[in-house]
């Protein structure tokens, strides 16, 4: 019980010290608190010994009451709050046979206290059940008149109404900006998780390009052709420039891409670099509204097939398949997986994963192909990859002809 509640005021020091709003409704509890004992002096004496046991009976009154208010935010359920409203009660209802009826005013703190740290269906039954006992030591023990009655009735329900009502709206306020703070940490992470994606999308092919262009240069240069390795040098530089106004692109937030020229790029870095490619693209089969997504999908595509694979022939289509249109880019040159077992010369072969980072059967386990799904799901498409029999590598995204939204809905599903 004591490390519990140990717990339940740590996180609640933690509250008054970072909300100034915990704080107001803490002075403002604290100043309800010693309306019991300005009850009863008002009817006693200040001399009275029993003046002063009041006011020493509001110190715990008031750390109760504090305690029970705010018993929500500090993550602890209502388990917690049987002890403590049972103790809240002693000191709201023992005091009334020393004092009197004038300390009765201390019920409508312990309603409040009900309302603020229990669920609505445990918390209505016994305010009902703190009114009754008040009704009852009014009008039975005391016997007191209807006025005075329904005078303390009154006071008991404004009392306990406002303190919970208040203690809501600062919970619900605490809350709001908890909220807003995680959708601003969030979009943080969004804004980092696309930025990451776009540079690894946006500098992969580049770099590639200029990899492949400085082996050409090279072997120009040991053969003597000069003008052919300059013109190479030259390449590599605009591709370089072209990485850096990518990168300023990215920067600003916005980069659109044309499939055509994605397309036309490709072509010529995968011609450089000796591969046979075969180019079907239908001219109606791309709408604008996804000609910047399937853009992507080719320079990805490209970027793979440069990279990772020694192909000899490429493929690349683009056209209607039923209420979609597909854009496929497919490569050979892929190593075929080995079975799992002992090489020839005794070692033991590791599981085989394709040079892409994708398990046969799997699916995509490298940045970019992981990027471009994020990318093409998000518009509403779907990718897919395989690995062929006879070493080849298929990459194929399939888009939604339409941009209505509820029409794109339908066409995934």
């Amino acid at each position: 019980m004591v490390p519990a509640l140990s717990s339940v005021w740590r996180a609640r020091l933690a509250l008054w010290r970072r909300w100034p709003a915990v704080r107001a409704l803490d002075a403002v509890a604290v100043c309800l608190s010693t309306a019991p004992a300005l009850s009863v002096t008002a009817v006693r004496h200040t001399s009275s010994p029993t003046a002063v046991l009041v006011w020493l009976l509001s110190v715990p009154l008031a750390m109760l009451v504090v305690h029970h208010l705010t018993l929500r935010l500090t993550r602890h359920g209502p388990a917690h709050a049987k002890w403590t409203l049972s103790a809240l009660a002693a000191v709201c209802y023992l005091p009334v046979i020393v004092v009197g009826p004038s300390w009765g005013a201390s019920a409508g703190l312990l309603a409040a206290c009900a309302l603020s740290a229990l669920p609505w269906r445990r918390s209505v039954p016994l305010v009902l059940a703190i009114l009754a006992v008040d009704l009852a030591v009014s009008l039975l023990v005391f016997q007191q008149s209807a006025v005075v009655t329904g005078y303390g009735t009154l006071q008991l329900l404004l009392t306990s109404g406002v303190l919970a009502a208040l203690a809501w709206t600062v919970g619900i306020t605490i809350e709001l900006n908890q909220l807003r703070a995680e959708l601003v940490s969030t979009a943080v992470l969004r804004e980092r998780l696309r930025m990451s994606r776009d540079l690894h999308d946006l500098l992969g092919r580049g770099l590639a390009a200029i990899v492949l262009k400085t082996e050409l240069a090279r072997r120009y240069h040991e053969r003597g052709y000069d003008t052919e390795t300059v013109d190479e040098l030259d390449q590599i530089a605009a591709v370089a420039a072209q990485c850096g106004d990518d990168l300023r692109a990215l920067v600003t937030g916005y980069r659109n891409l044309s499939l055509e020229s994605e397309i036309d790029v490709g072509l010529e870095l995968l011609e450089e670099a000796g591969i046979d490619c075969h180019v079907r693209v239908d001219a109606h089969a791309v709408p604008d509204h996804v000609q910047d997504t399937l853009a992507w999908v080719v320079r990805e595509g490209v970027t793979n097939v440069l990279k990772h694979s020694r192909a000899t022939t490429c493929r690349l289509t683009a056209e209607h398949v039923g209420p979609r249109v597909v854009v496929t880019v497919e490569n050979d040159g892929i190593e075929l997986p080995r079975p799992r077992g002992i090489d020839g010369d005794g070692r033991v072969n590791a599981p085989w994963s394709s040079p892409h980072g994708v398990p046969i059967g799997g699916a995509p386990g490298g940045n970019g192909l992981r990027g471009l799904h994020e990318r093409v799901a998000a518009s509403g498409g779907e990718v897919s990859t395989r690995v062929g029999p006879e070493g080849t590598w298929t990459l194929q995204a399939s888009m939604p002809v339409t941009d209505d939204p509820a029409l794109t809905e339908e066409v995934t599903a």
